[in-house]
């Protein structure tokens, strides 16, 4: 084999890269302390790390997906626990408010502090956590849980829940299948709006019981079955018919007429609103002021058996304040097809005014008109098994239309409120369709807060035990990064002591490379010959 020095050239060439090459590497090592840079340094370590570092990154995740959970849960358990005192404080100014010893102006004085009570508990109930979403919106988190009425003064007169439903829940996962729920259904806290035990009800309820004021309710054109109400409300036409006394004196109230209700679509004369209006006509004689409340009315004899396409014909005909509902009531299950129709009523409810709401745990639903107007309705005469009025109202007969009217189906109530006590003396036509005068309600108030409270506990407990649940698996998941910080630590940690060695080693073998081979590159006098 011919050796020249071109061969000798290019082999020292290789030793001084192959040397240096090392050095380097060592270099790298010693620098990240770590054992392996890449994976042909260990194939099989460098797989083994890799899963380290895969459930390292989900540890992580976990971690934040625990703290983000745990800041909305330490939200919510402050604000429930602020929820449970107003309930506790509107029990105790009921409680005193039962009294007989107190005088109108007492009871006006704690009627001011059910209203603040109000007010707070409004404001809690839009409560968010620290990422920004509704603590009370179920998986409506994104959108405002209850909207408020007020009335003329600006006192609160309905608390409205989200029509979409305030269920469901927003979970975070902590662990592989491990979920935990970050929010509180608003129905669980302030319970059902359709139930009598509804928070903002019985507090409303309350105020104005303890302000002397008087609830009215106006009888429908038609009861739940739809079957003609013999003592629907017809409105004050007659001198007699209604008779008010307050602290400035007694007055009849004038005849209503359909012009005092610009918001109803039908029966504008019978409304609540109309009634309302008649009755601020005579204030100054009376002392009494009035305002509509909420019509409200909850469907439970439909059977929601068949889908039922709402297209205009034969018992598939459906308006609501004189707008048609079009479109499919179609679902898996009677619940899937009510929260079906509820969805195409909301989507009518800026022209209707009357929204849809379902009622949890069964297949019912509510229709509501938080500004007092008529809801009314209108179907057709087909009652059959798979009509409209079978399937969503349990309708025994259609409530086709009379002339360019539709059938009322609910009317708001009157609040009455004065400085002093309220008499309300009805005719005898009027006695019938007025219902709910002379009461106080302050006694009922008192029990129905007591079960409010009871209920205000449980998503209390839920959420303390939500959060110490979440303390032990923050705790795991701490441990068990640990443990795999170690595991990647023998996978790829570099020992430094010999590691050092090995480098000093390396950079005395490179030297020593560049020393023989800057002797044998030494030129000769051949080079000169040339």
């Amino acid at each position: 084999m011919r050796v020249t020095p071109g061969s000798i050239h290019a082999q020292m060439t290789r030793d001084l890269q192959a040397a240096l090459g090392a050095l380097a590497q060592q270099q790298r090592r010693v620098a990240a302390s770590r054992r392996i840079l890449a994976p042909s340094d260990d194939p099989a370590g460098a797989a083994q790390s890799l899963a380290v570092r895969s459930r390292q990154s989900a540890v992580e995740q976990f971690h934040k997906n625990a703290a983000a959970a745990r800041s909305s849960l330490t939200a919510g358990e402050a604000v429930l626990r602020s929820v449970s005192e107003v309930v506790t404080q509107a029990l105790e100014t009921a409680a005193q408010g039962a009294n007989d010893t107190n005088d109108a102006l007492a009871r006006q004085s704690l009627g001011a502090k059910v209203n603040q009570l109000i007010e707070t508990l409004a404001s809690l109930a839009q409560s968010r956590g620290a990422g920004g979403t509704f603590l009370f919106g179920g998986q409506e988190s994104t959108t405002t849980p209850y909207a408020v009425t007020r009335d003329a003064s600006g006192q609160i007169t309905a608390v409205t829940p989200n029509a979409r439903g305030l269920e469901g829940e927003v979970a975070a996962e902590v662990s592989e299948g491990v979920s935990v729920a970050t929010g509180v259904s608003g129905t669980s806290v302030f319970g059902p709006a359709t139930d009598q035990t509804y928070a903002f009800d019985v507090l409303i309820r309350l105020r104005d019981a303890l302000n002397g004021a008087r609830p009215l309710g106006l009888e429908a054109d038609v009861d739940g079955t739809g079957a003609t109400n013999a003592s629907r409300f017809l409105g004050i036409d007659a001198a007699d018919d209604l008779t008010l006394t307050g602290p400035a004196g007694t007055a009849p109230v004038g005849l209503t007429v359909p012009g005092d209700d610009a918001l109803s679509y039908s029966g504008k004369a019978t409304s609540a609103i109309a009634l309302a209006a008649r009755i601020n006509l005579v204030t100054a004689s009376t002392g009494i002021t009035a305002a509509a409340t909420q019509a409200r009315i909850t469907f439970s004899a439909g059977t929601f058996a068949s889908d039922v396409t709402l297209d205009g014909t034969s018992g598939k005909t459906l308006s609501i304040n004189g707008t048609a509902i079009t479109g499919a009531v179609t679902g898996s299950s009677p619940a899937a097809r009510r929260d079906a129709l509820v969805g195409l009523i909301n989507a009518a409810l800026a022209a209707t005014g009357v929204a849809a709401s379902a009622v949890p745990g069964t297949d019912d639903f509510t229709l509501t008109a938080a500004d007092g107007r008529n809801i009314s309705i209108e179907t057709d005469a087909n009652v059959g098994a798979a009509s409209i009025n079978a399937v969503a109202f349990g309708f025994a007969t259609g409530l086709t239309a009379t002339g360019a009217l539709t059938t009322v189906v609910a009317r708001g109530g009157v609040r009455l409120t004065a400085s002093g006590s309220v008499t309300v003396a009805a005719g005898s036509q009027a006695a019938d369709q007025i219902r709910g005068e002379g009461t106080t309600g302050i006694q009922a108030a008192l029990d129905e807060l007591r079960a409010v409270q009871d209920r205000v506990v449980v998503p209390v407990t839920l959420v303390g035990t939500r959060l110490a649940w979440l303390g032990l698996i923050d705790e795991r998941l701490g441990d068990e990064g640990l443990g795999l910080a170690e595991d990647l630590s023998r996978l790829e940690g570099l020992d430094l002591a010999p590691a050092i060695t090995e480098l000093t080693h390396l950079e005395q073998l490179y030297q020593a490379t560049l020393a023989s081979s800057a002797r044998l590159m030494q030129l000769s006098l051949l080079d000169f010959l040339r």
